[in-house]
């Protein structure tokens, strides 16, 4: 289970992203895509997603920024259908590789083509917010793990003006087979990269959820031509954190355990922003979503994932949650080391946590000499310490007193009023309802039922 819309992409590594790749491995591997790019209909593929972005706007221009740009075949031939439809068109072919922006280059220059060595991950930073219309990426997201195709997506849609067009492999058998026959009779290197980039593809569900995490609107996502390759067409993202993004999603999750049944069929929503309690009486499996959203428990069916892309994920178990061994302030600086927090921003952070939640005077007391009450206080500044833009809490408001419920509620909607999203399970939903109510939060309802 991973922290992102996919479940089973491949994680290895294809021998061209090595650090210093052979220029004629190189060559080859482009001579291949060009073939795919040609047997697929690359080039109008996206001048379809741009005719469709652009409509009465064309007349001004069509500027398209091409992340991962390759050999740059698929540049030269929109700019040769550009120019047959009327359209000013420019295209720049955009790679992090100065060594394939020269193999690029090589294969000759076409009117509105250039060349610019930009990283995707810092697209911004480099090309500037809204500085072309369309932001695309061919066959090159695959490459990244999952954190990264959403924190490339995203950049992109702060790149482009008017559309996002993602188009990449489809993660199937068909595809796999595919990948054997077009690279057959090539050297090794390129028949496993083939092989391989499938298997490091997407399913349609995958990419139109990946699209969604990095906070863009997705008009469509489909099948290109009944190929191997999806065209994703979205709007661009409008924010450094794009509101109302889905954080955490579960579609169809069946769990359990051994022969048991715990989960069928559940589905969910959270968005940025959000608090929304889940509902089921005992043994409807609450925890047992809850542990898969998180990546604790690998789903029988269907998928789970909370959204990394902007924060960590803060988690609550029903039970425990600390290191018995460590005190308070250790344990929260565990969490808070876990999260990647500076070691000069963990001191203050510890105390602010500990303090939101009253358990300050517990800082240097053991996990395990605290009663039921003051470990959950704990426990809870521990998963809100980092800021986290997704949190998850198991029946948080067990063990604490009155005091501590109104921490508790307190907490939860200072949370989504700086942008994260909620996900409690509760049975007394009451309280946080109406705390909601009055700070002007999104609050929202979910009841599981138990497999039959």
């Amino acid at each position: 289970m991973t922290a992102f819309p996919t479940t089973s992409r491949a994680c290895g590594a294809e021998l061209m992203d090595s650090a210093a790749p052979d220029p004629r491995m190189l060559a080859a591997e482009f001579r291949l895509l060009r073939r795919l790019n040609r047997w697929t209909g690359a080039a109008a593929a996206v001048e379809r997603a741009v005719d469709s972005a652009m409509r009465a706007a064309r007349g001004d221009g069509v500027s398209v920024a091409d992340f991962g740009a390759g050999c740059g075949d698929i540049g030269r031939a929109f700019l040769r259908v550009a120019g047959r439809r009327g359209w000013d068109a420019e295209w720049l072919a955009a790679d992090r590789s100065e060594d394939v922006l020269a193999i690029a280059a090589a294969d000759g220059a076409a009117a509105g083509l250039r060349f610019a060595c930009v990283d995707v991950l810092s697209a911004v930073a480099t090309l500037g917010e809204r500085t072309y219309d369309v932001a695309h990426a061919s066959l090159m997201l695959h490459h990244l793990h999952d954190a990264d195709v959403v924190r490339a997506l995203h950049q992109m849609g702060r790149v482009a003006r008017r559309a996002v067009v993602w188009n990449d492999l489809i993660r199937d058998g068909a595809g796999v087979a595919g990948a054997h026959v077009m690279s057959f009779g090539g050297p090794a290197t390129v028949r496993h990269d083939a092989v391989l980039s499938v298997r490091r593809g997407f399913t349609l569900d995958e990419a139109e959820s990946f699209a969604e995490a990095a906070g863009l609107r997705v008009r469509s996502v489909r099948r290109w031509r009944h190929g191997p390759r999806f065209v994703v067409v979205a709007e661009p993202a409008t924010a450094a954190m794009p509101p109302r993004r889905p954080v955490m999603r579960a579609d169809g999750v069946g769990a359990g355990f051994a022969a048991r049944r715990v989960l069928a069929d559940a589905t969910l929503v959270v968005h940025a922003g959000e608090v929304r309690v889940l509902l089921g009486a005992n043994g409807a499996g609450k925890s047992t979503l809850l542990r898969t959203l998180v990546g604790a428990l690998r789903p029988l069916a269907g998928r789970a994932w909370c959204d990394r892309a902007f924060g960590p994920v803060g988690y609550l178990p029903q039970a425990g949650g600390l290191v018995a061994g460590i005190d308070a302030r250790s344990n929260v600086e565990f969490v808070l080391e876990s999260c990647g927090t500076a070691h000069l921003r963990r001191g203050p952070a510890i105390d602010v946590a500990l303090a939101a939640f009253g358990a300050q005077d517990l800082a240097g007391t053991r996990a395990d000499r605290m009663s039921v009450g003051q470990a959950r206080r704990v426990a809870l500044a521990a998963a809100f310490a980092a800021d986290p833009t997704a949190i998850v809490l198991d029946e948080p408001e067990a063990g604490l007193d009155a005091e501590g419920r109104v921490m508790l509620m307190a907490a939860i909607v200072a949370a989504a009023q700086r942008g994260a999203g909620v996900l409690v399970a509760t049975h007394e939903p009451d309280a946080l309802r109406a705390a909601c109510g009055r700070a002007g939060v999104p609050f929202g309802e979910h009841r599981l039922e138990a497999p039959r």
